[in-house]
């Protein structure tokens, strides 16, 4: 969240003054300045860069020494939920990436209370909860797991 001044007070020099001369405001005013939000990648990248833990856990979920402590019966469910859980962080690195080029209002500010149109971060998004709910089924099949 950031504060953005008010664009005509800023091309009216008295008025500029005018505000500038009370301590506090922005504060007290809500005319000076209008509370913004801004919608970007730069949250969501760390999450699902190479380094990732989101990332390295796709591969040691189908290990052998992981496949073999599923039960028999379960083991193709598993890979089933595995191979998802890698589509679905996969497809929320490629949404988030577009994103950064393709969703126009992302990197630009709007008021409190607005929502921008991000589709490709809202995809993202998407994705990555498809991939919780992917690894609390996942978690289900592992011995011990009530």
């Amino acid at each position: 969240n950031y504060a953005e001044a008010d664009r005509v007070m800023m091309q009216n020099k008295t008025l500029l003054m005018e505000k500038a001369s009370v301590k506090g405001a922005y504060e007290a005013d809500s005319s000076v300045v209008v509370n913004m939000c801004k919608v970007d990648t730069d949250t969501v990248r760390p999450l699902l860069a190479k380094d990732s833990a989101l990332r390295k856990l796709s591969p040691q979920l189908t290990k052998p020494v992981t496949l073999s402590l599923i039960e028999p019966d379960n083991a193709e469910r598993y890979v089933e939920l595995a191979e998802a859980y890698d589509r679905a962080i996969s497809e929320a690195s490629a949404a988030m990436y577009l994103s950064g080029s393709g969703d126009f209002n992302a990197g630009t500010g709007f008021k409190v209370g607005e929502r921008p149109s991000a589709p490709n971060l809202d995809s993202a998004k998407g994705s990555v909860e498809e991939a919780r709910d992917l690894l609390n089924e996942l978690q289900r099949l592992l011995p011990g797991a009530a």
